[in-house]
């Protein structure tokens, strides 16, 4: 997935409790599908993730805004990094994504944005060091 024009980034699902049927599906390294929503009423930049042909949800609003573009131009791609769990009523805590995005210039930004925000994404290499961060 990765390759040198491109940088890996893991995210966790947002809305996965709308779509529990979908998540029982998805196993560690099944491919997902990114979909631009451009038509959603909630958010233009919208970001929909798709694991065997279902909804999972959305990526991260924040995260959304700076790749919609190059999610639509077909420019990134993704898979599931971790099942984390269920709960006591056996339904998925969380899922999370690794995406393959476009890489950022040299001050962190991608090219599609203009003023930085909040980052909310964790390089797979500081994951993988044991740092994990809540997403919801």
């Amino acid at each position: 997935m990765p390759n040198d024009t491109n940088e890996t980034l893991v995210v966790r699902v947002k809305g996965i409790s709308h779509y529990q049927e979908a998540a029982s599906h998805c196993r560690i390294g099944d491919k997902v599908t990114l979909v631009a929503e451009p038509d959603n009423p909630y958010d233009s930049n919208a970001v929909r993730v798709d694991c065997h042909q279902r909804k999972l949800g959305y990526v991260p609003r924040e995260l959304a805004s700076d790749i919609h573009g190059h999610v639509a131009g077909g420019k990134c791609s993704a898979l599931i990094y971790d099942v984390l769990g269920e709960d006591s009523a056996g339904a998925f805590i969380g899922i999370e994504v690794q995406l393959s995005i476009p890489r950022r210039r040299s001050d962190g930004e991608l090219h599609t944005r203009t003023k930085p925000k909040q980052d909310v994404t964790i390089p797979v290499s500081r994951k993988l060091d044991g740092y994990r961060h809540d997403y919801l």
